[in-house]
């Protein structure tokens, strides 16, 4: 950690300019403490956020949103703030910021804070996830806990929903590398084929715009615990 950071704590000015009669001491804006670096900064505002998530005065659901929110920040933060630091230093730029940190220690900074700030996601996520099920919301993470009723009905429907919209893309000599869009859900899958110039197996992609939304159609004997089921749902502008 840099000097010049140190958390909770607001960066001494001395007094050596104060005049005799009180005055306040002049501000020399070439003073590196009077500055805190703005991707650390934006580390604590988005902590901020984070503080909505774990406060039991939202209601339960709208803390969920707030967590949503934060691991989207991070994400959006990770993709513009942090690659242009990473472009300084692979440029060997080792020009200083305003409070007097190079690129490369400012990354070195980020990564502490951002350890500790992702721990505090997931404990934060763990704790919503016990007052859901309190409040009769689960969230399915684990496959092997559906009865086998459930498989069946959740089989039919990606059978009848899911797989008609579904669009693989070949990828070989013909077929270069496909786009892939930020942000977009992909999946990389090797099929079995019985082309021999393939060696039997060929390489394919999924790109899938937005995940359905999984109605509670389980009529299981679980539904008369009036269990609700927390899946993704479909944005409207999905296309």
């Amino acid at each position: 950690m840099s000097k010049s950071k140190v958390q909770g704590q607001t960066p001494a000015i001395t007094n050596q300019n104060e005049s005799s009669n009180g005055s306040q001491p002049e501000i020399h804006l070439n003073n590196p403490n009077i500055f805190f670096d703005r991707e650390l900064s934006w580390i604590d505002f988005n902590r901020r956020v984070l503080e909505e998530a774990n406060d039991p005065e939202n209601p339960l659901l709208e803390r969920l949103k707030f967590l949503s929110i934060t691991e989207t920040n991070l994400d959006e933060f990770y993709m513009v703030r942090v690659a242009g630091l990473r472009n300084l230093v692979k440029e060997g730029n080792d020009e200083r910021s305003l409070n007097g940190d190079s690129a490369s220690e400012i990354l070195s900074d980020l990564s502490d804070k951002v350890r500790v700030f992702v721990r505090e996601e997931y404990e934060t996520f763990a704790r919503t996830l016990e007052e859901l099920k309190v409040a009769g919301i689960h969230l399915i993470l684990n496959p092997e806990k559906l009865t086998i009723e459930e498989i069946k009905q959740i089989q039919n429907y990606y059978q009848e929903d899911v797989s008609p919209i579904l669009t693989p893309l070949a990828i070989d000599t013909a077929h270069p590398f496909p786009h892939i869009l930020n942000k977009s859900l992909n999946l990389a899958m090797v099929l079995s084929t019985d082309d021999e110039k393939t060696g039997g197996k060929k390489i394919c992609s999924l790109s899938y715009k937005c995940l359905l939304y999984f109605q509670d159609f389980c009529n299981s004997k679980e539904k008369e615990k009036k269990e609700d089921f927390f899946h993704w749902k479909k944005s409207s502008n999905c296309t």
